[in-house]
C-alpha cells in the first residue's frame, strides 16, 4: 500500500477523482483511526472523498457466514449505496 500511495503522491492521478474509502475490523470501532487517516492523505492528494464514499465496517468477523458470504443485510445496503455515491461522483 505504501508503494501505491508514493506513486500516488508523485503522480497527481487523484487530483478531483472520487475515492472511496473502506475501512473494517474486527472491533466495534470499525478500524476508524486508519480510516481518517487514510482520508486525510486522499484529501490531501486533492482526491474527492466524503461521508458518502467512506465506510467504516465494525464487526466485520459477524457480517459473513463460514463460506465467507455476507449475511448482514444493512452492510449489503451501505455497499451498495457507497458504490452508488462513487459512480454518481464519477459522472459528474
Amino acid at each position: 500500500m505504501k508503494n501505491s500511495l508514493d506513486w500516488l503522491v508523485s503522480s497527481g492521478n487523484l487530483l478531483d477523482k472520487p475515492v472511496a474509502i473502506l475501512s473494517a475490523s474486527t472491533s466495534k470501532m470499525g478500524a476508524d483511526k486508519a480510516n481518517e487517516l487514510l482520508s486525510g492523505l486522499v484529501k490531501v492528494l486533492m482526491g474527492k472523498v466524503d461521508k458518502t464514499t467512506n465506510l467504516k465496517i465494525s464487526s466485520v468477523n459477524k457480517k459473513f457466514d463460514e463460506n465467507s458470504e455476507l449475511i448482514d443485510q444493512v452492510l449489503k445496503n451501505q455497499l451498495k449505496n457507497l458504490l452508488s455515491a462513487l459512480e454518481a461522483e464519477g459522472n459528474k
